[in-house]
């Protein structure tokens, strides 16, 4: 889930990637975009109208950024309980949900883990070439 303004930010960046060329020119364009992300958040945080409407959407940011980012792992911790539970009280389920059950949390780990690789990886061959690659799509 996504607040607002991000789709908006997104779809300009997709439009801009299609016109500029120069790598070195679409970081700094991707880093101001970054900027404005940032002081959009900070200016609707600064903004004050009613009591109930500010604390509405402090909570409503701060679920996006603390709250949601949980739901994943806990999701696949939670399908993994299951599973373990109806294993162990011997509760008859299809044999592919339960592969799929008791194998939810630790696919969950498998690729948080291909991720953060991927990003070390990334990070190493920018540091070793000096341009930064995107993959827009």
């Amino acid at each position: 889930m996504e607040a607002p303004w991000e789709s908006g930010f997104k779809a300009l960046t997709s439009l801009i990637s299609e016109f500029v060329v120069d790598d070195e020119k679409m970081a700094q364009i991707q880093l101001e975009i970054g900027k404005v992300k940032a002081s959009v958040k900070s200016d609707l945080l600064k903004t004050s109208t009613t009591p109930k409407v500010d604390a509405f959407v402090k909570i409503l940011i701060a679920f996006n950024d603390l709250i949601l980012p949980w739901f994943r792992p806990i999701g696949a911790g939670m399908m993994t309980a299951v599973g373990l539970y109806f294993h162990y009280k011997q509760i008859p389920i299809d044999g592919a949900v339960h592969a799929m059950l008791d194998g939810s949390f630790p696919a969950w780990g498998a690729s948080r883990h291909v991720n953060k690789q991927t990003a070390i990886k990334e990070n190493a061959k920018i540091q070793r070439t000096g341009r930064v690659e995107y993959d827009w799509e």
